[in-house]
């Protein structure tokens, strides 16, 4: 203990002798929780209130561990600690007793086995004082540290339960009090006697990981062991793994207590076409030198060939419900056509609203089903029905427009999934393709790179340091930052910008013109590696349905020569493994049928293989997305 105060008294003095060097001191502030598995070893030569004492094995399992810690930085690598930590020491204990005893049944001498079992509940309080080293500044996505420190022991629940077991032979009971048992309560109480404080030593492992600015995600993998017994004049020590995860949170000095006579400046010229304008918030010291600054920028025009996301057009109610769920009635503006269709389909009744509106003479089919009670399954049918259909006309479309459709395909109710996926609407439009759309976006834009090369050898944290530039959201610099811009030229307007800044202390803003009329033009081919197109398929059918018909005959008629074409298929998890992998493989040769017959006169390479993508099969909408088979297109090297 004297020891760890003379280094923690040196390293203050430390502090104060070197109050100008290039650090800030900053605080932290840190709460973790986990789990701690104990280690005891026991050996009861006297501990009032409980029988037969002697060597005990350790039987634990994980406990809770919570943690809150306030940091402070001394040196550059070096924190103080103190920590409040709440610790559960409980463990069960246990040791055989073997026993020779005369069986008059048997006539002779058998050995039986009884054990005793010392459940212990030790709940403490510990405060630790210590120190952190950093041992790397970067290790993963974060600062990793080694930890040690003092702590102190308080104990603030200390209670046991004692019993007594017959273990073996078989059919071997205990003789209480004339009563034969099999298990009994020998002692409980009160644990007298416990060291208060105890003391003991902790060192292990602290790693963080960069979530925000000045905020980390922690883990702590430690040992932790107690010098004093558990209970006075008793041989009862223990030490402990523990795992904590949590979050730590700086805190830095204001820029005004730190004063410098250095002034920050630029190291060296940028390119010719580069207008550097340094802003300086103060003169400070640490100083970042902006080096250089290395541009590549063009203008690329060309076409690409991409197919909107599937829609599933039901709308799924709760059980025995029909009011249509509030994720339908919610509709989000962030979405586009190209965007996970898990999401699209939230939005799938305004979807509909819109085709609607954009064609007056098509009409809306509406047909429902539901599971469950027999009797209860036509009001709820007609009810589901009478809801969506309220909702078109109350947004304007004309109730002569929407029919009833009788037919529907049902899902296997032997499983829970089916249960859930025949409670649903299903909404058609007539002479509508409302699950895919393969269309050839013409696309010009400016497209470069870029590579900013800063001096931050000064710099303790250069983690901390944030790029932001007038195209893209921030970024922490790791070393070089090195950037690749694609920019609609209608929004590209001749500058880059650029704002670095350090712990709000240091900032540089730095602008670059460079004019679109000066840079070269690239025409590509059509490009093809981002079509994806997913087709759905009935429960338990191979057909196509129109609208996949419709969408390969699209996706064929854009196709270029020498086009790879990758078929791959997955079916929903209601059914067996065989069954299932049987359906996608027919639902992949028809598809491939179809696409040979369409695509006669070019030349094109069609593969049917496995996929291991799943939508999520925890949702109606993520199984109806996997009884499908997704393409891909691939040009030829």
């Amino acid at each position: 203990m004297k020891t760890i105060l003379s280094v923690i008294l040196f390293l203050l003095s430390v502090t104060i002798s070197n109050s100008n060097d290039n650090y800030k001191n900053i605080f932290s502030f840190g709460v973790s929780a986990g789990t701690l598995f104990n280690y005891h070893n026991a050996d009861f030569n006297s501990f009032p209130g409980i029988y037969n004492c002697g060597t005990y094995e350790n039987n634990s399992n994980f406990r809770f561990l919570g943690n809150i810690v306030l940091n402070y930085r001394l040196l550059n690598n070096i924190e103080l600690f103190t920590g409040l930590v709440l610790a559960d020491r409980s463990v069960d204990l246990s040791y055989d007793e073997l026993l020779r005893i005369y069986d008059s049944f048997e006539d002779k001498l058998i050995d039986v086995t009884n054990r005793y079992n010392l459940d212990a509940t030790l709940n403490n309080i510990e405060i630790s004082f210590g120190l952190k080293y950093l041992i790397a500044n970067n290790f993963i996505d974060g600062p990793l540290k080694l930890i040690s420190a003092t702590k102190i022991y308080i104990p603030i629940q200390s209670k046991y339960i004692q019993t007594k077991k017959a273990v073996s032979p078989s059919g071997h009971v205990l003789d209480i009090n004339g009563q034969q048992v099999l298990e009994y309560q020998m002692a409980t109480g009160t644990i007298e006697n416990r060291y208060s404080p105890g003391i003991g030593f902790l060192i292990g492992f602290q790693n963080y990981l960069t979530i925000g600015e000045d905020k980390y995600f922690t883990q702590e993998l430690s040992l932790d062991y107690c010098f004093t017994d558990i209970v006075q004049n008793t041989n009862w020590q223990h030490y402990s793994i523990n795992l904590l995860l949590g979050f730590n949170f700086e805190f830095h000095r204001n820029d005004e207590e730190i004063q410098s006579t250095d002034i920050t400046q630029t190291k060296a010229p940028v390119l010719d076409s580069a207008t550097i304008i340094p802003v300086f918030r103060d003169t400070l010291n640490p100083k970042i030198m902006l080096e250089k600054i290395y541009t590549d920028f063009h203008i690329e025009q060309g076409y690409k060939l991409l197919c909107n996301s599937p829609k599933i057009s039901s709308i799924f109610f709760d059980t025995n419900s029909s009011k249509i769920p509030d994720k339908y009635l919610n509709f989000d503006t962030t979405l586009t056509p190209y965007d996970d269709p898990v999401n699209l389909h939230h939005n799938i009744l305004y979807d509909m609203l819109e085709i609607l509106n954009r064609k007056p003479e098509a009409k809306i089919y509406i047909s429902a089903i539901s599971s469950g009670d027999e009797n209860n399954r036509m009001k709820l049918t007609s009810e589901r029905i009478n809801s969506v259909k309220t909702f078109l006309i109350n947004n304007g479309i004309d109730s002569d427009r929407i029919k009833q459709k009788k037919s529907i395909t049902r899902s296997n109710e032997a499983y829970s999934s089916g249960f859930e996926e025949n409670q649903r609407v299903d909404i058609d439009i007539d002479g509508v393709l409302l699950t895919n759309f393969v269309s050839k976006n013409y696309e010009d834009n400016v497209v470069g790179y870029s590579k900013i090369e800063l001096d931050t050898n000064d710099i303790i944290f250069p983690k901390k340091i944030k790029v932001v530039d007038n195209y893209k959201s921030f970024s922490t610099l790791n070393a070089d930052l090195y950037s690749k811009y694609i920019i609609p030229s209608e929004e590209y307007n001749d500058t880059l910008k650029y704002s670095i800044d350090y712990l709000h202390s240091i900032k540089i803003d730095t602008s670059i013109v460079l004019n679109k009329e000066n840079m070269s033009i690239k025409y590509k081919d059509l490009q093809v590696d981002q079509f994806l197109a997913v087709l759905t398929f009935d429960y338990n059918s191979d057909l196509l349905s129109n609208d996949s018909k419709a969408t390969l005959e699209e996706m064929v008629s854009f196709l270029p020569e020498n086009i790879n074409i990758i078929i791959s298929g997955s079916a929903d998890s209601s059914g067996s493994d065989m069954r299932n992998q049987e359906l996608t493989y027919r639902r992949a040769k028809n598809a491939k049928s179809f696409i040979q017959n369409r695509a006669k006169n070019k030349a094109i390479h069609i593969v049917v293989t496995e996929d291991t993508f799943r939508y999520s099969n925890s949702s109606p909408v993520g199984r109806f997305l996997n009884r499908s088979i997704r393409l891909k297109l691939q040009k030829e090297d």
